[in-house]
């Protein structure tokens, strides 16, 4: 057996008991043990003397200990409240719920501590800190102590036991994949070297050399499937559109004028489809950018070619508008577009099922109600999918089955750097709508601090008064729907109360089931709230021109690319607008100053490379890409470089990976891929 098959079952200390926590965690293998990768590291290289301590810092120390004592706060809360000193000063290490420490400490003993430390009258303090019995000679035995991302069941010390384990058994089995010549002229370190070190690493060096090799590695094996998905894809045939001149009939009878933009990345889909082979492409496009226009023409040239196209979209609402939208101009030309989301009724489900099957209907737009197996098409062309990164690959497979092989035309409106979403869309064609209408009046943006918040709400009531309407967006506080919606209910009620009491507000949060967020967002469209209160559930899938103003609490708690995709809730109107981010933490003002300077979401983006780095984009495709395991943090974009050069050299000599030296580099490609229907292509 593959030792990194395996069963983490085999492994001492994996009870029946802790099996479902590891589980629990994606951890079912040995292999998959080694790649679930710490979060953090305690640094306890730099031992320090309560002397040289300063508050707040998070430091290393060994102490003798002078007392011991424990206290009731109340009923579930007891303290353990330690004294100790070093030859320098005094140290209170304090600890909740640790009634065990009374019988492992005793008075006398030394220990090493790990902990941040708080500046008291006296004395410092340290709160359930990492504690060990210190050595003979005073040293502490591990420098780097690894954190890990556990769920309730796992402690810490079980799970580092368990990994140390876990490395020790793997350790004659672990091959290799990177060739002897990648792994020289990359200046990477061996696989074997970069787990045990990106685990356990002995310094600051080696923790690093293994962040690149294995950052490297994923993203490598990344590029190297998509694009040979890329080769695979344009090998596929794909069905001939040959009515163009149909997009241009279109754009003459829309009452406004498309931008160059818009007009180059249509070029760039007819070329596509006079290639022969199935279309793969990406449109990106800023907020109002006119994305749905060119998916439009798009629709058009195939119905009119002959074929059916499908237009998916994320949720209930923008399917509607999307379809009303649309509805006019395909009917002005003789062509039958149809809705079908999953609300509707089942003699008009059946009435469009019908209609599809037997060809009747050239043009559908809806939901993931699409992608049911009672939908049928007679001669499907062309799928498109909104705002791409909403649906699983899955999803879009089973919409493409549907057809022979028809061309697909993916859309977002999260902005990327071009050079970066040539990698991370490697196994698509990239086209940018980079620039906007004529005319359209820019949202004006302002970072309000805690001292001007009442004033910011003041002016919210000034434009309800005006008949306007307003989203409130509250924070993500942690990886929690639950927690997220309570935060939305209490900002509702706080709102209701104070600033906002004469108004009708909304509630929208990620708890809530499907049909009601529809239910709420199109009372909300339709004038029935004058104010919605929502987590980012509303980031994407809602268009209510009379919404001009967008207030963001705690808007530090969010990436760039969210607040713009939220601010681009307003000013889809003709009034003009305004966006506020609230802040309650003045140190995160100078990120977000770029916010106020510009509304150009691909230049927010190159700013966001340049301070953050890479690696907050590779989560902008979400299903789309395989899973990442280590932390996209740890990218540089001298590492994504220095991947997809590797990429091309490789692919270039070798296009299939079917060199002996490249059979290792295929088999893992495959494996970061074996979740995906397209693995075979691979």
């Amino acid at each position: 057996m593959d030792l990194f098959q395996m069963p983490i079952s085999n492994l001492s200390g994996v009870s029946n008991a802790r099996l479902m926590y590891f589980q629990k965690l994606g951890i079912f293998s040995v292999g998959d043990l080694l790649y679930f990768f710490p979060k953090s590291y305690e640094n306890r290289m730099n031992q320090k003397y309560v002397a040289e301590l300063s508050d707040e810092e998070s430091a290393t120390l060994t102490v003798r200990i002078l007392d011991v004592a424990s206290r009731r706060v109340r009923q579930n809360l007891t303290l353990v409240q330690v004294m100790a000193e070093d030859d320098t000063g005094t140290l209170k290490l304090t600890f909740f719920n640790q009634k065990y420490l009374l019988t492992s400490l005793k008075a006398g003993q030394e220990i090493t501590v790990f902990g941040k430390v708080n500046r008291r009258i006296g004395y410092f303090e340290m709160t359930n800190p990492s504690i060990q019995k210190a050595s003979k000679g005073g040293n502490f035995s591990e420098n780097f102590i690894p954190k890990y991302p556990l769920t309730k069941g796992l402690t810490q010390g079980v799970m580092q036991k368990i990994v140390a384990d876990g490395l020790v058994q793997a350790k004659e089995h672990i091959e290799e994949t990177l060739s002897m010549d990648i792994r020289q002229r990359y200046c990477l370190c061996e696989l074997l070297y970069a787990l045990e070190n990106i685990h356990f690493p002995t310094g600051e060096e080696e923790l690093q050399a293994a962040k690149k090799r294995l950052a490297f590695e994923e993203l490598f094996y990344l590029m190297l499937g998509l694009k040979k998905l890329k080769l695979q894809q344009k090998k596929m045939a794909g069905p001939k559109l040959v009515n163009y001149k149909i997009a241009e009939e279109f754009a003459k009878k829309l009452p406004f004028g498309l931008t160059n933009a818009q007009k180059r990345v249509t070029r760039e889909i007819c070329n596509d489809f006079k290639q022969g082979y199935q279309m793969n492409r990406l449109v990106q496009g800023d907020v109002g950018s006119g994305k749905t226009m060119v998916a439009a023409m798009a629709m058009l040239i195939c119905a009119k070619s002959g074929y059916q196209a499908v237009l998916m979209a994320p949720t209930e609402i923008l399917a509607r508008q999307h379809f009303e939208g649309l509805k006019t101009y395909f009917e002005e030309f003789g062509v039958s577009v149809e809705l079908l989301v999953s609300s509707m009724k089942k003699k008009e489900k059946t009435s469009v099922l019908t209609g599809l099957s037997e060809g009747n209907v050239s043009l559908v737009i809806g939901t993931h109600a699409l992608i049911y197996d009672t939908v049928q098409f007679q001669k499907l062309g062309l799928v498109i999918t909104d705002e791409q990164h909403r649906f699983g690959v899955k999803a879009r497979s089973r919409l493409t089955e549907k057809g022979e092989n028809p061309h697909c035309l993916v859309m977002t409106a999260t902005p990327i750097p071009r050079t970066l979403a040539l990698i991370i869309y490697g196994d698509l064609d990239v086209s940018v709508i980079d620039e906007l209408p004529a005319g359209r009046i820019p949202v004006a943006t302002r970072i309000a601090d805690e001292t001007k918040r009442e004033k910011v709400y003041e002016f919210v009531a000034k434009e309800l008064a005006k008949g306007n309407q307003a989203f409130v967006v509250c924070p993500l506080i942690e990886e929690s729907e639950a927690l997220d919606a309570e935060n939305a209910i209490r900002l509702q009620e706080e709102l209701q109360k104070t600033y906002l009491r004469d108004y009708r507000i909304g509630l929208l949060h990620g708890k809530m089931k499907a049909d009601e967020k529809d239910s709420v967002m199109n009372q909300f469209a339709n004038g029935d709230y004058d104010v919605l209160v929502s987590t980012t559930v509303v980031e994407v899938g809602v268009n209510v021109p009379n919404a001009t103003v967008m207030v963001i609490e705690n808007a530090e708690r969010f990436g760039l690319a969210s607040l713009h995709q939220l601010r681009g809730r307003v000013g889809r109107g003709q009034k003009k607008s305004y966006c506020f981010l609230n802040l309650a933490d003045e140190k995160a003002r100078k990120r977000l100053e770029i916010m106020e300077k510009t509304i150009d979401g691909f230049q927010i983006s190159e700013f966001d490379l340049k301070h953050r780095g890479p690696g907050e984009f590779f989560g902008t495709r979400q299903h789309g890409l395989p899973s990442m395991k280590l932390s996209n943090l740890s990218y540089t974009m001298e590492t994504v470089r220095l991947a997809k050069e590797a990429t091309e050299q490789v692919l270039s000599e070798d296009s299939e990976l079917e060199l002996p030296k490249n059979k290792r580099l295929r088999k893992a490609v495959q494996k970061m891929f074996s979740e995906h229907s397209y693995v075979n292509q691979l």
